[in-house]
């Protein structure tokens, strides 16, 4: 009796731990969405020159014209790319801090 009940532990164990198994890979999944390669104003192909970085996303835009519309309602554009599946790549790490001047010397 010991034996059979040992034996459904471990079974319900191993069951278990596989739907959590296969339930974070639905999670890690479901965070990799489309690459970019339309511009989320106008639509057009993206140059991959023209972008913005903006909350550690690099975003990509088809012309200089549509950064200067993303840049007044970023949120709307990032929520219409959520929307349709992609996921900006992130920012190089040197665009996420802005770099300062030498400020030796002053008194401010």
């Amino acid at each position: 009796m010991k034996k059979i009940i040992t034996a459904s532990i471990l079974i319900a164990g191993v069951a278990i731990a596989g739907a959590l198994y296969s339930q974070k890979d639905a999670i890690k999944d479901s965070t990799v969405g489309k690459q970019q390669t339309m511009c989320p104003v106008m639509g057009g192909e993206v140059d991959k020159k023209v972008f913005v970085d903006y909350r550690g996303k690099r975003v990509y835009f088809c012309c200089t014209s549509c950064v200067e519309e993303f840049n007044k309602k970023p949120e709307k554009y990032m929520n219409k790319m959520r929307k349709e599946g992609v996921v900006p790549e992130n920012s190089p790490g040197d665009a996420k801090v802005p770099k300062r001047a030498n400020h030796k010397g002053n008194r401010h």
